[in-house]
């Protein structure tokens, strides 16, 4: 096989594995977007010499689709021919598996009886999950917040679907499933516009939904949602922003300290105040309303990394997407996420060594990743592995990264 086939075959046996990285799902998708006739001959001789032996045929099904999502291949004049030519590499790869199995059938060397001991197909078949059949990081989604449900152990991501929330789940963090909106406004919700940042928490046996909405005449907030379940029925917990209406603020995060008090984490918008900032505020139990003024916490200048940026006329430092973890060591963590002077969206860390909400905060010199990529949390995956989630590049087209985090002395490093 020529180098070309053997990279493709390569990049076929991962995405089979789960194991495609998101560079890697480009590359495929290019080399399909350039792709002629002749060249489309050849992708379906390697798909059909390796599908009856160790590339399953739902999975040729969900390359196409995940390509379909791809803005690269969507915009392809030659789409349906593309989808001629997978439908061409499932049907024989049906072909192949069927004479496989004839050919098991009729050269079965133990007769119609299997040997004592043994165990038949049909006495103990392998379950099969065809349910998860898209690769994390192969679908477009900024701001990607992953909750672990401690009812049922899976994984969730909310992203935007203006006027809503669409959500996937997941078993293993690996393949993930399109289970529809979770969220769609009615027409007299508050919230018209932008949809953003879609976190979920399980507190007090609910789920909350905190997302960022504006509406014309109306400043960009924070509102919470509630459902009893984490992939459906969310409803406004009260139809307005629970963060200053006053103010133009977004990203708002939840933290419950030891005391069992809720907070809220939101930013002010760098548009209206020209150094963002970052804010606690207090919340009722009941997340319906807040306790007490909002407190400064820090603003993005503040940091030795930042730079500027200009939009509208407007130059100034962004603050982004706080979110609180509590280290191995007692101090408090928070991720946030701004530009740095060469222009590159990052990840910062700010810590408070009292382990308190109210700081005092000093912030890291340096961002922990260098991929133009943030908007980050943290979660618990499978085997209580520490991962961090965050969107990258910050350019269109955004995807959802994943990838383990060590922690050490309050430090954390990204492994990938």
């Amino acid at each position: 096989m020529d180098p070309k086939k053997e990279r493709i075959r390569q990049l076929l046996q991962a995405y089979t594995e789960g194991k495609l990285s998101r560079p890697e799902f480009n590359e495929l998708v290019d080399w399909l977007h350039q792709a002629d006739d002749d060249s489309e001959e050849e992708f379906a001789d390697i798909w059909n010499r390796n599908a009856a032996r160790d590339l399953p045929i739902e999975r040729g099904d969900e390359l196409f689709e995940n390509m379909k999502r791809d803005p690269r291949f969507r915009s392809n004049s030659s789409v349906a021919r593309k989808q001629r030519m997978m439908q061409f590499c499932r049907i024989a790869a049906v072909l192949i598996a069927c004479f496989s199995l004839a050919a098991l059938i009729y050269f079965n060397p133990f007769g119609s009886e299997a040997p004592r001991g043994s165990t038949t197909t049909t006495d103990n078949p392998v379950p099969v999950d065809n349910e998860y059949k898209i690769a994390y990081g192969s679908f477009q989604a900024r701001d990607p917040f992953i909750m672990h449900d401690p009812k049922s152990g899976l994984y969730y991501l909310h992203v935007n679907n203006r006027p809503g929330f669409k959500v996937y789940e997941s078993k293993d963090l690996k393949m993930w499933k399109d289970k529809g909106n979770a969220f769609v406004a009615d027409h007299d919700f508050w919230g018209k516009e932008d949809f953003w940042a879609p976190d979920v928490y399980h507190y007090k046996d609910k789920y909350y939904l905190f997302a960022t909405f504006s509406a014309p005449g109306r400043k960009r907030g924070t509102s919470i949602l509630v459902s009893d379940k984490p992939d459906s029925g969310f409803k406004p917990l009260v139809n307005g922003p629970i963060t200053p209406a006053s103010w133009m603020a977004l990203d708002g995060s939840l933290h419950v300290d030891g005391s069992g008090i809720p907070w809220l984490l939101f930013c002010r918008e760098w548009l209206e105040v020209g150094n963002g900032e970052i804010y606690m505020q207090q919340l009722s139990d009941d997340l319906k309303t807040t306790v007490g003024e909002p407190k400064l916490l820090f603003n993005a200048g503040s940091a030795a990394w930042t730079g500027t940026i200009t939009s509208a006329g407007t130059t100034g430092y962004v603050t982004d997407a706080p979110f609180i973890y509590k280290a191995m060591n007692g101090h408090l963590l928070m991720l946030w996420s701004s530009f740095t002077k060469a222009g590159k969206y990052a990840i910062g860390i700010a810590r408070s060594e009292s382990g308190k909400l109210e700081g005092p905060w000093t912030l890291d010199e340096a961002p922990i990743n260098n991929d133009h990529g943030g908007h980050a949390m943290l979660f618990k995956g499978p085997g209580g592995r520490l991962m961090i989630s965050y969107h990258a590049p910050n350019d269109a087209p955004s995807y959802p990264v994943m990838y383990e985090v060590v922690e050490n002395n309050g430090k954390l490093t990204i492994m990938k």
